[in-house]
């Protein structure tokens, strides 16, 4: 036996840990998942994307009799170069957890029992048509979809709009951007990031959020000159390789930006902020031209306002002219979601419900007259009793949003409530039906990762039980309620995204499905510097698409010992004739389009395609941050890359990886309450209170407080239960506890 030895007292706990198999040059390391599972000869194999955050690493997906067993990483240049996170490389154990939703439950005497779909399905439609019936379209709402394939959400948006006729659309629980701020920003690639002079970085921590962009920016900042500025309200991970660290207060991003693209004799006050911090990061733009920097933007913490980092953002592209901008969203394909208009007052391909409404009346007969509500503004009008209808597709608020006592007040006393899942989560426990998705490896489509790359998923078993692939249950839904969506395939589907949805036009399904499009698509196709088909590294145009075999750390061959194709989805010879039957399965030769797909994607006759929406400065101004008394601290939550999530929790090599739950505060400041790191104390809001350890930490300035969210079990109070998703900033006191 072998053991790899480290640093004595120093353990192994890299989030990169899974790399050091892969990378191994003679096969000597076996990662325990994969231990005993299968030897390589009986592995067969597909390439496809990680889903679960959204960075997009191309991965390879391996399985031995009908169950996935291994991912390893594949070269692909411009993502994720073969490397891959832990939580991307083992999550892949959710696929097969005894607890995956099988079969329709429909909530009968008080119980969730197994029914048909056809019964549950006609209860779903029931449920909306009492609704509208009741009180309108506007009474009804839809919740999630980042998990979702590009096609299915494309679904799901064509049956709430021209279907059901409601706006209340979204796939941002709380925790995102503003939509049209994400789809209007001038758009930059990681390979631009990357190679790009400096990289201001205001979002939370990226190795906790989106890790393998952490791993690129880290070694171009260590070896490639790239000159970091970090101005998230807490030093991050790349505190330490930054050429400037700037924490701004949370909720005043906008006050820093101002400061950083200020003339020399106009810089203003930052409060919080240190003088020669903020000049340190202004020496670092000096002489930089705004096309030399690229701003890595996210939610600097969930206990604020995402309008402030629109106005910081707004500020940043007005002040430094050429500035290109990559949405740090941590959602799997939450940009997927809002290219295809999963937000209030967006439609498919970045273009406003406004300026998009005549060309989509064209397209699929009708849309909403105004834009509807956000997921915020969907739990309050359930709360209110407006709300008579809500569908949670792949979301679970009760868990992820940002506010858990709306959440629970929502959706306890909303009428009717649907959850569409891969995992009996805390959420759809309290669902009148339960409807069960296909997950990730048993459904093809694509994704769109942060820097609106698309690239394939690709199909390698079956989904468990009866469950279905998410676009099928929305067709369904929308049959019942007297309308077919004209979809029976997933290239269909896409088909008609690539005419109709402006910003993907000339993704055709050949660049985007087939062969040459190994490394995706970025949206839109043909913007400087974006859209190159096949692309690889810093754009340059490869010959073939990357054969994962070849890639190091690969060991396997399919059953014939071939090769394996780049294409959508691997099957042995004795699989096909079976494997044809398998739902959305993505063929070498494309099914013919429908009819009615024909007609959708006919160009309509007087409506003019409409402009994606354009970036407007104004638009987002600064929210006002009410002032700190001397007693409170501002309180900055943060994601870890391991949480007390349903996913993670049901990954048996992931699952005890999630930190305790801790407050960290300055060193002095736990002082001035008279105790010590590990002792427990009270944290109030003018929300709830939380009686947690306390952990003192150099690394928080003063007058802030920091907690990890999804760090309990979903049955037990946790950090959401102190946060108001209405603040722009979250104040609390912290008090010591009596014994």
């Amino acid at each position: 036996m072998i053991e790899v030895a480290v640093f004595p007292e120093r353990p192994f706990t890299s989030y990169f840990s899974g790399n050091t198999v892969q990378i191994c040059p003679v096969g000597a390391l076996t990662s325990i998942p994969y231990r005993f599972k299968s030897r390589p000869w009986d592995l067969e194999q597909v390439e496809t994307t990680c889903t679960l955050c959204a960075v997009g690493c191309r991965v390879a997906m391996q399985s031995s009799a009908g169950r996935v067993v291994r991912f390893l990483g594949i070269d692909t240049g411009p993502v994720n170069q073969s490397w891959l996170c832990d939580r991307g490389r083992y999550g892949f154990e959710a696929i097969h957890a005894k607890d995956r939703l099988t079969e329709p439950l429909l909530r009968q005497e008080g119980e969730l029992s197994p029914v048909t779909w056809n019964d549950a399905l006609g209860e779903v439609a029931a449920g909306i048509r009492q609704a509208l019936s009741s009180q309108g379209p506007a009474s009804v709402g839809i919740i999630g979809g980042a998990r979702l394939p590009n096609e299915d959400q494309y679904a799901w948006s064509k049956l709430a709009r021209a279907v059901i006729g409601t706006d209340n659309v979204d796939a941002q629980l709380g925790d995102g951007l503003p939509a049209e701020l994400v789809a209007s920003l001038p758009q930059a690639t990681i390979d631009d990031a990357c190679s790009a002079k400096a990289v201001i970085v205001l979002s939370g921590d990226l190795r906790e959020e989106l890790p393998v962009l952490h791993l690129r920016l880290r070694t171009a900042a260590a070896h490639d000159g790239l000159k970091i500025i970090d101005l998230s309200p807490v030093p991050t991970s790349l505190a330490d390789v930054a050429a400037a660290v700037v924490p701004g207060r949370s909720g005043e991003a906008a006050s820093l930006a101002e400061a950083l693209v200020a003339p020399e004799d106009l810089v203003p006050e930052v409060g919080g902020v240190s003088t020669s911090a903020v000049a340190a990061a202004r020496a670092v733009l000096s002489g930089l031209a705004g096309s030399d920097v690229v701003v890595v933007l996210g939610r600097t913490s969930v206990s604020e306002s995402g309008e402030s980092l629109a106005a910081a953002a707004a500020v940043l592209v007005a002040g430094l002219e050429g500035v290109r901008v990559l949405p740090a969203l941590r959602r799997s394909n939450v940009r997927g979601a809002l290219d295809m208009g999963l937000a209030p007052g967006m439609l498919p391909g970045r273009v406003t419900l406004e300026a998009g409404r005549e060309w989509y009346e064209e397209q699929w007969g009708t849309v909403p007259r105004s834009a509807g509500l956000d997921t915020r503004a969907m739990l309050e009008a359930a709360a209110a009793g407006a709300l008579r209808a809500l569908v949670l597709v792949g979301a679970d608020p009760l868990v992820d949003f940002p506010d858990r006592d709306l959440a629970t007040r929502a959706l306890e006393a909303v009428p009717f409530l649907v959850a569409i899942d891969t995992l009996p989560s805390a959420s759809a426990q309290l669902a009148d039906v339960v409807l069960p998705a296909a997950g990730l490896g048993e459904r093809a489509g694509t994704t769109t990762n942060i820097e609106g790359r698309v690239s394939r998923l690709s199909q390698k078993v079956v989904a468990p039980g009866l469950a279905r692939a998410d676009w099928v249950i929305a067709s369904e839904i929308a049959e019942r309620l007297g309308y077919d969506l004209g979809f029976d395939h997933i290239e269909g589907i896409w088909e008609e995204i690539e005419e109709v949805a402006p910003a993907h036009r000339g993704a055709t399904v050949d660049a985007v499905y087939g062969r040459s499009g190994s490394d995706g698509v970025v949206i839109p196709v043909g913007a400087v510097g974006l859209g190159q088909i096949g692309s690889g590294p810093n754009n340059k145009a490869i010959s073939k698409p990357l054969d994962p075999i070849a890639t190091p750390g690969i060991d396997s061959v399919n059953t014939q010992g071939a090769p394996l194709s780049t294409g959508a989805a691997e099957i042995s010879s004795g699989d096909v004739a079976e494997s044809m039957e398998i739902e959305g399965l993505i063929t070498s030769t494309p099914s013919p389009v429908p009819e009615l797909l024909a007609e959708s994607v006919t160009l309509p006759n007087g409506a003019q395609r409409p402009q994606l929406v354009t970036f407007d400065a104004s638009r987002w101004p600064a929210p006002a941050v009410p002032l700190a008394d001397s007693y409170s601290l501002r309180l900055v939550a943060f994601r870890s890359l391991y949480d007390q999530g349903t996913l993670v929790q049901a990954s048996p090599s992931l699952e005890r990886l999630a930190p305790s739950q801790q407050l960290h505060m300055r060193p002095k400041e736990v002082e001035q309450l008279g105790v010590v790191s590990g002792d427990r104390v009270r944290i109030r809001s003018a929300r709830g209170e939380l009686i947690v350890p306390v952990v003192a930490d150099e690394r928080v300035p003063a007058g802030v407080a920091t907690i990890g969210l999804n760090l309990t079990p979903v049955d037990q109070p946790g950090a959401t239960s102190l946060l108001d998703s209405d603040e722009p900033a979250q104040m609390v006191r912290v008090e010591t506890v009596e014994d």
